[in-house]
């Protein structure tokens, strides 16, 4: 089955993504980190978005990251969750 099943729980878990613009496949990705952490989650919002369709509609940094936090903060306001800022120069460098 190609449906996600995994009921492992973690103290923390982490994603990274450009969060361009917070549509349902982000919204799925935090989800999950939230779902299957215990303490904190630690949300990496990527300053890189080279190679993405239509770059002007991208939203700037800062109203990306308040966007992650805020729907973050939808799940349980009392877990720990850090947005923080990951400048990459080169999308070829992550693997």
């Amino acid at each position: 089955s190609d449906v996600y099943q995994c009921s492992e729980m973690f103290d923390h878990v982490g994603a990274a993504g450009t969060f361009d613009r917070l549509h349902a496949d982000h919204k799925i990705v935090l989800s999950l980190a939230s779902a299957h952490s215990r303490i904190s989650c630690i949300i990496a919002v990527l300053t890189v978005v080279g190679g993405k369709e239509l770059p002007e509609l991208i939203e700037p940094i800062s109203v990306r990251m308040d966007r992650v936090q805020r729907f973050m903060q939808l799940f349980d306001p009392r877990k720990i969750c850090y947005v923080c800022l990951f400048e990459l120069t080169n999308i070829s460098s992550v693997c």
